[in-house]
């Protein structure tokens, strides 16, 4: 499969408070994926640090 991309138990950490934990994505080219989660569950911590995208707001 062609993977634009692929991230296998991706976790991040600030101190003590767990941002994003065990994050397994796939996506292949040409698909359309969402974030959806609560307040502060760590949707632009990934894309803004993990991606290095500068803001998804």
């Amino acid at each position: 499969m062609n993977y634009i991309l692929k991230t296998d138990n991706l976790t991040k950490q600030y101190g003590t408070q767990l941002s994003v934990s065990n994050l397994c994505i796939n996506i292949e080219e040409n698909d359309i994926y969402g974030f959806i989660g609560r307040n502060g569950a760590g949707k632009n911590n990934y894309f803004e640090d993990d991606l290095r995208i500068d803001s998804c707001n």
